[in-house]
């Protein structure tokens, strides 16, 4: 009789563990970058076969569809209220972020200690300058107060 009872408390747990997984997935707006809203259309599900890797929960990031600098005019035009031609890229380089908050830590967050290769667009919108960050392969996010990358020895700039 033990032999019946195995099979359907391995199924039992299987189906409880799935139950589990589903029921914890979908955690929208708490899942989002700083500066993009769950409902924006740039704001995606992370690609497939993407893993939490250098920079934390792979939810934290958004993958990139379409023109880091597109996505960052439109996005300080609409902070800065004021048309698209509007807004000047004072500059777009890629840096390296001394650990996962790409730049942007947020206070009672824990981030990888790990440098992460991404990007720093600057733009001038309505007279204020700002700064967007992104690691590569994911959408750029504003970012109120930055903090400088790392230099090519690994030291912080400033």
């Amino acid at each position: 009789m033990s032999r019946n009872r195995r099979p359907r408390s391995l199924a039992g747990l299987l189906l409880a563990a799935c139950v589990l997984v589903v029921g914890c997935g979908d955690q929208e707006a708490a899942d989002q970058p700083p500066g993009l809203d769950a409902g924006d259309p740039e704001a995606t599900e992370p690609a497939p076969g993407e893993d939490e890797g250098e920079t934390g929960a792979e939810e934290d990031f958004m993958p990139l569809d379409g023109d880091p600098e597109e996505l960052v005019i439109r996005d300080a035009a609409d902070r800065a209220g004021v048309e698209l031609g509007e807004v000047q890229v004072v500059s777009n380089e890629p840096v390296t972020w001394s650990d996962g908050s790409l730049g942007c830590p947020e206070e009672g967050q824990f981030y990888t200690q790990a440098l992460v290769e991404g990007y720093r667009i600057v733009v001038e919108a309505g007279g204020e300058s700002m700064e967007y960050h992104g690691q590569a392969g994911q959408a750029p996010f504003y970012c109120e107060d930055p903090q400088e990358p790392v230099q090519d020895e690994g030291t912080v700039e400033e």
